[in-house]
């Protein structure tokens, strides 16, 4: 409530007694009327003070405030990615191992299904039998995991009969997250993944009908992206748009809150693929919370079509505040080598001495042959991996260990040249591209 001071009641003024008794037509002294205008003073101000709170309480920020009630809190632009190589058990979040109830997108699926049918008493035991996983007493043994895995192969194995079980524990919104020991044994890291691929081997109309049912109604990143691959795969082009839609309304929940501790990064990879020439606008708008995701992306669209956003990112004149231009300028050397755009705006920011010293390192790593990419590194030697809080964003680097031909490493190796030769006075960028002409030079020196 806003607080008005339209006047304000003064007290009398202050007066000797004694002084009053003897004249009463004496002037009043001195020190008493300053001691009453100080605290007619005061009260003015205190009232304004109060009056200017309330108002600003009950008006909504402005643009460029912050409201209190907003759930998802940026991070600093200026945030770097930490290196989490070898620690990423750590400090990479997981969806905790055990039994979990999932949030699920509102308003009714469209049930595609012919016919529902009833699970027979033999299917639904089966479906019982593998959510009754006992993860408790910690990682399955390797018998126990075989033998799980035999009750999902005979359920696969009843074909169309076993969908309906599979359909009725789905619809329950119910889960069982494994733990990593155990995804490995069992091939997929919950029990709701483990029956969706099962759908896929069944294949048939009765298992499309409830994946596509399944992608109208979860929220999940990981069953969003399987869902979308395991359609394409079965029914090419028909169900795109289906998987698009379950992405931005993911993202658009993740970005209010409503997905805490749930990593997104699967649903650039939709986006991607996906996303067509809408994409580039979305990865835009989304790169202002998913910074490295979103430049990744953008660097890997087809055909180029996200080189103009990534030029634009690097110069634009609210970009370092924005955190994007490392991100970017790293995308950038990635294209570089296929698109001489990309080329001509990393070049004219390495003239401009624009690239931070970090952000060279990096470069250098990636003109040598390094991918970036989203999602949990793999255990293998020459990966490093990297975890961003804000976005819960997780990405790495991996070196590309195909053959490569004697034009590819000469294409690098001019990209690398031209490089320098704008960026000479910078000793850390000297450093860094000459590491690359390096490993270039040893990868020539490799059998083909």
């Amino acid at each position: 409530m806003v607080v008005e001071v339209s006047s304000m009641k003064q007290d009398p003024p202050i007066t000797d007694s004694a002084s009053a008794a003897r004249a009463p037509n004496e002037p009043v002294r001195r020190p008493i009327v300053i001691v009453a205008a100080v605290v007619i003073l005061l009260c003015v101000a205190g009232a304004m003070l109060l009056s200017k709170r309330n108002t600003t309480a009950s008006n909504p920020p402005t643009e460029g405030e912050t409201a209190t009630q907003t759930p998802v809190a940026k991070a600093p632009a200026n945030e770097d990615p930490v290196e989490t190589t070898g620690t990423a058990a750590s400090t990479q979040p997981a969806p905790s191992a055990g039994r979990v109830t999932r949030v699920s997108r509102q308003g009714p699926a469209v049930d595609t299904a012919p016919n529902r049918v009833e699970p027979s008493p033999e299917t639904r035991q089966l479906v019982t039998s593998l959510s009754h996983l006992d993860l408790s007493q910690g990682p399955l043994t390797p018998e126990k995991a075989a033998a799980w895995k035999q009750n999902l192969q005979q359920l696969t194995a009843q074909g169309a009969a076993g969908v309906p079980a599979i359909r009725e524990f789905l619809e329950k919104n119910l889960d069982l997250n494994y733990d990593s020991t155990s995804a490995n044994l069992l091939g997929q890291s919950s029990l709701r993944l483990s029956l969706m691929e099962a759908l896929q081997n069944i294949g048939g109309p009765e298992a499309l009908a409830v994946s596509s049912q399944m992608l109208q109604t979860t929220l999940d990143p990981r069953e969003i992206a399987w869902l979308a691959q395991s359609l394409e795969q079965q029914a090419p082009g028909q169900y795109s748009q289906m998987a698009v839609d379950a992405a931005r309304e993911a993202l658009a929940m993740a970005s209010t809150g409503k997905l805490e501790g749930q990593d997104v990064g699967p649903l650039f990879g939709v986006l991607e693929k996906f996303g067509g020439a809408d994409a580039v606008a979305e990865l835009e708008n989304l790169a202002s919370h998913y910074r490295y995701y979103a430049t990744i992306s953008l660097a890997t669209l087809p055909d180029g079509a996200g080189i103009d956003a990534l030029v634009h990112m690097v110069q634009d004149p609210d970009a370092l505040s924005k955190g994007g231009r490392a991100p970017a300028l790293q995308m950038l050397a990635y294209a570089a080598v296929q698109s001489p755009e990309a080329m001509q705006a990393l070049m004219e920011q390495a003239r401009l001495n624009q690239v931070p010293s970090s952000t060279w390192l990096n470069i250098g790593s990636i003109l040598a042959g390094d991918k970036t990419l989203i999602g949990t590194a793999p255990l293998e030697s020459g990966v490093r991996s990297f975890h961003l809080a804000s976005g819960n964003q997780n990405f790495y680097t991996i070196p590309d260990r195909s053959p490569w031909t004697a034009d590819q490493i000469n294409s690098y190796a001019t990209r690398i040249n031209q490089l320098l030769s704008v960026a000479g006075n910078n000793p850390t960028a000297v450093t860094a591209l000459q590491g690359a002409l390096a490993a270039l030079q040893a990868r020539q020196q490799q059998p083909q």
